[in-house]
């Protein structure tokens, strides 16, 4: 997390603001990311995806820094007995579908 707050103390807002030109980017290296989240739940479906908090949340420090290209990765489900099993490879399965 201290990361985070580093990458976006500085420099932020310029990245919120239209970029005139000749002026550089505060984190051109930034453009686009990967989330790679897990969970022991399953909460991109109901009932449980008002509980969803996590992607919404970085998506958001992400796009106020400007990064507003995100894909999302997810091994869901390693905590319920019927879904564990298989968890890791839909994780897997979501990785070979990124479009790099």
């Amino acid at each position: 997390m201290n990361r985070f707050r580093r990458l976006i103390r500085s420099d932020a807002n310029c990245n919120r603001l239209p970029i005139p030109p000749g002026i550089r980017r505060a984190y051109p290296f930034l453009e686009r990311t990967i989330l790679v989240l897990a969970s022991g739940g399953v909460f991109t479906e109901d009932p449980w995806k008002p509980w969803d908090t996590v992607e919404p949340y970085l998506r958001q420090i992400l796009g106020f820094i400007g990064i507003t290209d995100v894909q999302t990765v997810r091994a869901q489900g390693t905590n319920i007995p019927a879904l564990a099993p298989n968890a890791i490879l839909s994780g897997e399965q979501a990785i070979a579908a990124l479009t790099l």
